[in-house]
């Protein structure tokens, strides 16, 4: 199960809070064949092992793992209630109190590693699940998350159904991880609602500051004199993680503030906009994930070497995989009919971009979609979309390439 332990997938940090009992369950593995052992434990009384194991399934690059997680996204059944402070005789309403919440538990749990897996085998669940009032707000976020767009119109509908601001929160950041306009505002707006409760808006500061859109900052930069420290400490770290240096005269003004946080870990607003301004001043801004950013570079590069029409070398810095299906002479053909056909590039910018680890051909591993807003010589809107994969030995390769 080392491969487990060194899965590139399993060392990124959106990882960490599940981490640990995938860990646990790879020290009972010893010497049991890995893949049998994690079939076994899909069978398991405890829901949330069985969801372990299914990730644990994926991450090996065993497909049986997403539609085992979905089983459980789906299960409303009962199941043995895992708190050890209920006991066989505690009253009965407290046991169906608990049952109802074990049951919300084990699905949320399963609709959030369907969002950390990305895979788009999950979007029709995840949907049905945004109709689901117990954990709509987390399948919102799990399809923001996958990066399909289909998911749009289901998340559109559930701003217009709910007027709920803490699950509108979370269709408005699905939305807005799908590039949508709408869902954006509707986050900056749950920020700016003062008559919320606190917390619903520090949830809609963290978005932003992952997000990493710069229509927020004007807004962040407002709530740093915001009543509440929390607000105000969140709104610095949302501004750091973003990387806008004009919010750098903001933050040196929050740097006289040392009022300390009333929950949480304790801190002061002066030491987050420290952090905040070392952050933008060393360029830090948004960290990136470089399981979408890097192969978003290889592709501009790649690209770059179809616009120079140098389609031999294009062919050969694409992966095996695509290599072993169509010859250079075919390949080098198809792209000066391209060439003929749309003339040389005038502008081009990356409209959306997603993870998976399976297309609707060849062999599961690491996969990014891109798709670009192009213009050419003789058609000035036009659509490529370039699909790449991670080879052995870690670099990004392109395996698809389509245009019209």
């Amino acid at each position: 199960m080392c491969r487990l332990r060194g899965n590139r997938r399993f060392q990124n940090e959106k990882y960490v809070h599940i981490r640990e009992p995938i860990i646990q369950m790879v020290e009972e593995i010893g010497d049991k064949e890995p893949i049998s052992f994690l079939v076994e434990q899909l069978q398991s009384e405890n829901r949330r092992r069985r969801c372990d194991a299914a990730l644990a399934l994926e991450l090996l690059g065993d497909r049986r793992g997403v539609p085992a997680i979905i089983k459980e996204l789906n299960d409303t059944t009962y199941r043995p209630i895992q708190d050890t402070s209920i006991r066989s005789d505690s009253p009965e309403n407290l046991k169906r109190k608990f049952e109802k919440r074990q049951i919300i538990q084990d699905r949320y749990y399963a609709a959030l590693l369907l969002g950390i897996l990305g895979d788009e085998r999950a979007v029709p669940a995840l949907i049905e699940a945004t109709w689901d009032e117990t954990i709509n707000y987390q399948a919102a976020m799990s399809l923001g998350q996958i990066g399909d767009k289909s998911a749009v119109p289901a998340l559109r509908a559930m701003l217009e159904r709910l007027n709920k601001p803490f699950p509108r929160l979370f269709a408005g950041y699905g939305l807005a991880m799908l590039s949508d306009e709408e869902g954006l505002k509707v986050v900056i707006d749950t920020l700016n609602k003062h008559e919320l409760h606190w917390t619903i808006r520090r949830h809609a500061i963290e978005a932003l500051g992952k997000l990493g859109d710069k229509q927020a900052v004007p807004h962040l930069i407002v709530v740093l004199k915001d009543d509440h420290p929390n607000i105000r400490v969140s709104a610095a770290r949302a501004l750091g993680a973003i990387g806008d240096a004009s919010a750098l005269p903001a933050l040196e003004e929050a740097l006289k503030d040392k009022t300390e946080t009333e929950v949480n870990a304790p801190t002061t607003v002066s030491k987050a906009a420290a952090e905040a301004i070392a952050q933008i001043k060393a360029g830090g801004g948004k960290k990136t994930d470089v399981q979408v950013e890097a192969p978003v570079e290889a592709a501009l590069g790649w690209l770059k070497l179809v616009d120079d029409g140098d389609y031999a070398k294009s062919f050969d810095e694409m992966a095996a995989l695509f290599r072993g299906a169509v010859s250079k002479a075919d390949w080098e053909k198809t792209m000066d009919l391209h060439k003929k056909g749309f003339g040389k590039v005038v502008s081009r910018k990356v409209q959306s971009k997603r993870r998976t680890r399976h297309l609707p051909t060849g062999p599961a591993g690491e996969y990014v979609i891109i798709e670009f807003e192009s213009s050419f010589e003789y058609k000035s809107k036009a659509a490529e979309t370039v699909t790449l994969m991670r080879d052995r030995d870690g670099v990004w390769r392109v395996t698809r390439y389509f245009i019209e």
